[in-house]
């Protein structure tokens, strides 16, 4: 996608998961006195080596310009801990994107709420993702009133929704209805789902 979007100068994205050292494919093996030996290193550049500055340690991953990873990553920056002020800082100039936010517990929800928060009071920008999200998280994370029962029902989805907003950006349901039945198949062997999975398959492929 970067280099789709960015051409040949697209930078690496990092893999921010702490006990891997990886940027784009290559990979780097630690080594003493704090450094990394990256298995491209022979043909590149110094200064694409040392692009992967923030790759090479879990308190620098939101320092790189493109860092995919876990939440927990970010969180550490909404928390007194250790280097959070270092993670922050380095998040602060970067888009924020959390992908299924309705998946977390409260304490999550809690913790992840501060760093939205902190995130935007500081200028920087935040995009939250969710196929399930229920109308009362969703007015939480937006800051927004909390929808009547009937209103809720009515919403568009898919949707947009930005800041503070009452109503998404999207005036009209994205999608015609899906209606979902449920049968019990008593066979967990490979071959009977498989074939029931094509035979969904090639039925909802088939036009109308």
């Amino acid at each position: 996608m970067l280099q789709h979007l960015f051409g040949a100068q697209a930078p690496e994205a990092i893999l921010a998961v702490p006990g891997y050292l990886k940027a784009r494919e290559p990979e780097g093996v630690a080594l003493p006195c704090w450094q990394v030996h990256w298995d491209d290193e022979d043909g590149k550049a110094e200064e694409k080596l040392a692009a992967r500055w923030a790759a090479e340690s879990s308190k620098r991953f939101l320092a790189a310009t493109i860092a995919v990873g876990t939440v927990d990553q970010a969180m550490l920056g909404a928390l007194r801990v250790k280097h959070a002020h270092l993670r922050s800082a380095a998040l602060s100039r970067s888009l924020l994107v959390i992908d299924e936010v309705h998946a977390g517990d409260s304490y999550m929800a809690e913790v992840q709420g501060h760093l939205l928060r902190k995130h935007l009071d500081r200028g920087g920008h935040a995009m939250l993702m969710s196929a399930t999200l229920g109308s009362r998280a969703r007015s939480k994370w937006l800051q927004a009133a909390q929808p009547s029962y009937g209103n809720a029902v009515q919403t568009a989805y898919p949707a947009l929704w930005c800041g503070k907003q009452a109503a998404p950006a999207t005036t009209e349901f994205g999608s015609p209805p899906k209606h979902v039945a449920m049968t019990l198949l008593n066979t967990m062997a490979a071959e009977p789902c498989a074939k029931l999975a094509l035979g969904n398959l090639c039925t909802s492929l088939q036009p109308a």
